[in-house]
């Protein structure tokens, strides 16, 4: 995709054509917001990310207003102090060598401490064996609207921030969303929350093997729009378990996993 220069912040709140709220997070980094009502919030994403290659603001749903986020960074922590610098740093790495890390790391973890459910079955954590419980032809849910964490009334911000692609957002704004009691740390310590370089890299290998897109980020949930998920059996057990890596409170039944969302367009995640 080519990306002209990002639009300045006056000239993408004219082109907004809406009340737009802005706020300056951290030293460096710029959310435009605007408000729609939940029942919306798809069809106005959709639009706004059909124009993102020639605007530069890439658009995200959040139940967040952006004096939110700058709140939330003043809070401190390692998880904030986002920025250019931050993501220059996190896109310096091998998207493949950290989501493997991270498989290895919550393979490791299930293994030795395995006491039944809710943890994925031992079985589960190797791919090959996986692939062979999963369904050839699953019934997908044929879904391809989000929505899971934003239904009934009232409104939702759709937030910009100038990005070449969605999963930069974390390593930009890393309190969008939060990740608590996740522990799959492969370095040996308890970080408790995924660092925003690891959710880049994340990201970035499902959106550059699935074309899956930041769509919802807000509290302890994020929703991705995948353009051509996985079909095969083998690809899907890979990414069951690295789903399971990525969001163990959410992702616990790998063969379900494998067979629905995996498979399916929508991939949603919450940390509890």
């Amino acid at each position: 995709m080519n990306h002209r220069p990002a639009l300045s912040e006056q000239a993408m709140t004219g082109h907004l054509q809406a009340e737009v709220h802005s706020a300056t997070v951290g030293d460096s980094v710029t959310v435009l917001e605007i408000r729609v009502p939940k029942a919306q919030a798809y069809e106005t994403w959709l639009r706004y990310h059909r124009e993102h290659a020639q605007t530069g603001w890439y658009p995200f749903v959040s139940p967040l207003w952006s004096s939110d986020f700058v709140a939330r960074e003043a809070i401190g922590g390692p998880w904030s102090g986002g920025g250019p610098e931050g993501l220059a740093r996190a896109l310096a790495q091998d998207p493949e060598e950290v989501v493997q890390e991270l498989v290895s790391a919550a393979r490791e973890w299930t293994l030795a401490d395995w006491e039944g459910p809710p943890l994925a079955l031992p079985s589960d954590m190797f791919e090959d064996t996986l692939a062979a419980d999963l369904t050839e032809h699953p019934e997908v849910d044929p879904r391809t609207h989000p929505g899971r964490f934003h239904s009934g009334s009232g409104n939702v911000s759709i937030c910009f921030v100038q990005a070449r692609h969605g999963y930069e957002v974390p390593a930009l704004l890393p309190k969008a969303f939060e990740t608590p009691n996740w522990n799959f740390s492969p370095f040996g310590d308890d970080h408790r929350q995924l660092l925003p370089a690891w959710h880049v890299a994340v990201l970035r290998s499902w959106y550059e093997r699935f074309g899956a897109e930041l769509y919802y980020a807000g509290s302890s949930c994020l929703e991705l729009l995948v353009t051509h998920p996985p079909s095969d059996r083998l690809t899907a057990a890979r990414v069951a378990i690295e789903q399971y890596a990525y969001a163990f409170d959410d992702i616990q039944d790998l063969e379900r996993a494998g067979d629905e969302q995996v498979r399916s367009h929508v991939w949603s995640f919450w940390w509890d």
